[in-house]
C-alpha cells in the first residue's frame, strides 16, 4: 500500500483471469473467478470474507457515494488499484479555480493520460456526456489538451506559468 499526496495505491502481484480488468467486472457484471477455493472457504468460515465475488462492484459503488475517483494500472508483474484524492492541491499552477467535478477528472487524467471518456464516466458514476462537458471546460480553462486522435490519442496536462 502506497500513500501519496494525490492518491492511495494498492499493489497486487497477481493478475486478472483472461486479461480482464476491474471495469469488465463492474460494467459487464461478470461472475467472480475463485482461484483457490480452499483458502476462500477458510476465510469465509473465519468471517474474514463477508461476501465473495462482489468486491469491485462494491468498491465502485462506495467510491461513487463518497465522490472518490479510482484508477486501475496494469504492470508487468501485477497491478495497482488507486484511489485518487480530490481535495489535494493540484501540482500545476493554474490561474483559475476548478470545480469539484473538474478536479476529479483532472486527477484521473493526471494519473492516466490515456484514459478514455467512457472509463472516466464509469469511475465517477456520471454519463459520458457529463464527462465531455467537464473536459470541454478544462480545455477552455487551458488546464488540459488532447494530443492525437480520439481513439488512439492521449491527454496532456498543461504546465502553466
Amino acid at each position: 500500500i502506497g500513500i501519496h499526496p494525490g492518491k492511495v495505491e494498492i499493489y497486487n502481484p497477481g493478475s486478472f483471469p483472461d486479461n480482464l480488468t476491474p471495469l469488465d467486472f463492474i460494467s459487464r457484471n461478470l461472475p467472480s473467478y475463485k482461484r483457490n477455493k480452499l483458502i476462500l472457504d477458510i476465510l469465509f468460515r473465519s468471517k474474514d470474507v463477508e461476501k465473495s465475488g462482489t468486491g469491485f462492484q462494491r468498491v465502485n459503488d462506495f467510491c461513487k457515494k463518497q465522490n472518490v475517483a479510482w484508477n486501475y494500472r496494469k504492470e508487468a508483474y501485477g497491478f495497482f488499484f488507486e484511489f485518487i484524492r480530490t481535495n489535494v492541491q493540484i501540482n500545476v499552477q493554474i490561474n483559475t479555480e476548478l470545480t469539484e467535478a473538474e478536479q476529479i477528472i483532472f486527477n484521473l487524467i493526471q494519473n492516466n493520460e490515456s484514459i478514455s471518456k467512457a472509463e472516466m464516466a464509469i469511475r465517477i458514476g456520471k454519463s459520458e456526456k457529463t464527462v465531455q462537458r467537464i473536459i470541454s471546460s478544462l480545455i477552455k480553462k487551458q488546464v488540459i489538451e488532447r494530443e492525437g486522435s480520439n481513439k488512439s490519442g492521449n491527454w496532456r496536462v498543461k504546465k502553466l506559468s
